[in-house]
């Protein structure tokens, strides 16, 4: 993750799970979020993450390309 003395016009994030590049909104969400506190307005930060998981928590049949993920349960934590 970039610190606050770099900064993108677009949020830039790569997400490695499992070795494999997917998409997930909701995490995504979450870190645009926290960094809004401490950038600019329409600054955002370049993440790169990423995870190895159990692939029992993840639900990869968001979409049909399987490229969009959702973490189970995910709803119980925010």
């Amino acid at each position: 993750m970039t610190n606050v003395n770099y900064s993108t016009k677009t949020f830039q994030f790569l997400l490695f799970i499992n070795h494999r590049l997917v998409d997930c909104q909701s995490l995504k969400k979450s870190i645009d979020h926290v960094y809004e506190t401490y950038l600019p307005k329409n600054a955002h930060p370049f993440v790169y993450m990423s995870l190895e998981l159990d692939p029992g928590n993840i639900d990869v049949n968001i979409s049909p390309t399987k490229h969009e993920v959702h973490f189970l349960n995910e709803q119980q934590n925010s």
